[in-house]
């Protein structure tokens, strides 16, 4: 009954959410034991507040990216905050929605697209925060491939994640390529810009 896009928005605002406050967590309790981890982790979610996004720790991104993804986040979070509860919002847009014939399960493309596009900021916002929570190497062999290529994905358009495969630059695997795979990234980058 209530469609595609509400549940989506709603569902996708737990997913930032959790991804900063897990990233805050092991940031934070590195070499803590995993119960105490989950205690900590227990208590940030039972907090509203995601201002903990500006304490974390975004050394994988270059400078240039670290304040525009702190605002990313926090644009996507608010934008799906809206979704949590029922709200006048909601209300006023499902009825524009049935009074232009859009009822639940009949969404037109344009509906779509738009919540296409935003689960796909939610979800790369979600995939930097990951994989500032873990080791290193571990962003490292998910985006570069073992001959220092760039691993092609949907997300590799990101100008995110793009950043963070900025930061394996110096693997001697990508040396002789180099410019071609800075060329590679700015062109998804501005293609999905556009």
């Amino acid at each position: 009954m209530e469609g595609l896009l509400n549940v989506a928005k709603r569902e996708l605002r737990f997913i930032v959410e959790s991804s900063i406050k897990v990233c805050f967590v092991q940031q934070k309790e590195a070499s803590a034991s995993i119960q105490d981890k989950l205690n900590q982790f227990d208590k940030e979610l039972s907090s509203q507040r995601i201002s903990i996004k500006q304490n974390l720790e975004l050394a994988m991104l270059p400078e240039t990216l670290k304040e525009p993804f702190v605002e990313e986040a926090g644009r996507v979070y608010g934008l799906t905050s809206n979704y949590v509860h029922l709200t006048p919002k909601q209300i006023r847009e499902r009825i524009e929605a049935v009074d232009a014939g859009r009822t639940a399960g009949n969404e037109i493309a344009a509906d779509v697209d738009g919540l296409n596009s935003l689960v796909s900021c939610g979800m790369a916002v979600s995939l930097v925060l990951l994989f500032h929570s873990v080791p290193r190497y571990v962003a490292g062999d998910w985006l570069v491939e073992h001959d220092g290529s760039t691993k092609k994905w949907y997300f590799g358009a990101s100008q995110f994640l793009a950043g963070i495969d900025s930061h394996f630059d110096y693997k001697s695997e990508r040396q002789a390529d180099l410019a071609k795979i800075q060329a590679i990234a700015l062109s998804s980058f501005e293609a999905i810009a556009s």
